[in-house]
């Protein structure tokens, strides 16, 4: 069995080829390669939601009211979040062709309000090119990076628009089955 020190400290400890660390916390003067993940935040929502007959622009919810928001603390302006999502959408129409919406991505820093840092437009649903009525239920899943050049608390939240006054949008239908998450993870830049 042999040790590893560093003035008088055991870093790892070395037993039949096994090595074993101590457990333990990093003190705040560790320095990430770029690249490296330093801070994950994982949010699910299973609310479900119907948004139907108009083309507004609805704030994604986690329950009657409330909208669905993700905040991950960032640690340095120069690092990025990676952003990724799993959203559960049904669209249904009846005599039309367009039953398509489209998804933002809003970030707000700390409280100075959302701005629009994505845009999935025609994201969700599907075009009848028949035009005598569709339904679709199909996960919305997209990655995408955004580097918010602050420090401190970032929030982020999704919102869904119609294309047309007839379609019918649900979100996580139905609840008993979908489940939508977001994963929020700060990269060293």
């Amino acid at each position: 069995m042999a040790n590893i020190k560093l003035g008088g400290t055991t870093l790892a400890t070395e037993s039949s080829g096994a090595i074993t660390f101590p457990a333990g916390t990093l003190g705040s003067g560790v320095i990430y390669p770029t690249g490296h993940v330093i801070n994950s935040v994982y949010s699910s929502n299973d609310y479900e939601i119907s948004y139907t007959g108009d083309t507004s622009v609805h704030e994604i919810e986690s329950s009657s009211g409330v909208d669905w928001v993700a905040s991950i603390t960032t640690s340095s302006t120069s690092n990025h979040i990676l952003v990724m999502t799993t959203m559960h959408f049904t669209g249904g129409a009846s005599g039309i062709q367009d039953n398509r919406g489209h998804i933002h991505g809003l970030l707000d820093k700390n409280g100075a309000g959302y701005a629009q840092v994505y845009n999935g437009y025609y994201g969700v649903g599907v075009y009848d090119y028949g035009g005598s009525g569709i339904f679709s239920n199909l996960p919305y899943n997209h990655i995408f990076r955004v580097s918010p050049n602050f420090v401190g608390i970032c929030n982020f939240k999704f919102t869904i628009t119609a294309n047309h006054s007839s379609s019918i949008l649900k979100f996580n239908y139905p609840s008993t089955t979908q489940e939508s998450n977001i994963i929020l993870m700060e990269i060293k830049g």
